[in-house]
């Protein structure tokens, strides 16, 4: 038997459903690009094989939340180009102006506003979640299909353990 990536293939492609589900339970869907850029690389050392989860820091950003105090914008500092409003911008301007870039300055300006005060998520924003949940997105899906994911693991293993005992029985039938 030849060992396969085909389990680990079929688990990647349900951790991403699983977790692009709670991330729109939870209210954060505008394209689904933060879920669907995930990367996935297995390492393998000491006897144990990790399946590691790479993607943007805003996914991380949403899971814990952010304090007021780490909104990265300060009212009337004079700072001409901020990396923070220009996404806020890009944000409005997608979901919620139309493309109207003016607009979208301005609103831009009050999610800014608003979070400096509140923190992310707003009060208000919870009003999109269909779980009353704005954060753990990460952990909740995981936590929700932790019995499918073991059952994904579990698959893997057997197919690897048996690749390993057939690869041992034809190395010592070829030396007998």
């Amino acid at each position: 038997m030849v060992l396969t990536n085909t389990n680990i293939d079929t688990l990647k492609f349900f951790l991403k459903q699983a977790l692009l589900d709670e991330w729109r339970r939870q209210g954060h869907f505008e394209s689904g690009k933060i879920v669907e850029e995930i990367d996935y690389e297995i390492e393998r050392d000491f006897g144990r094989t990790s399946l590691i989860a790479k993607m943007y820091p805003y996914g991380i950003y949403i899971e814990k939340g952010v304090a007021a105090a780490n909104i990265p914008f300060s009212p009337g500092s004079g700072v001409r180009k901020s990396k923070y409003i220009a996404a806020l911008m890009s944000y409005a301007a997608r979901r919620i102006t139309g493309g109207d870039l003016v607009r979208a300055k301005s609103v831009a300006f009050a999610i800014a506003h608003k979070q400096k005060r509140e923190g992310m998520p707003t009060r208000g924003s919870y009003r999109f979640s269909s779980t009353g949940k704005r954060t753990g997105w990460i952990n909740d899906a995981l936590e929700k299909n932790k019995d499918k994911i073991g059952e994904y693991v579990r698959q893997f293993y057997r197919e690897f353990m048996t690749a390993e005992m057939e690869s041992v029985l034809n190395r010592n039938i070829k030396a007998v």
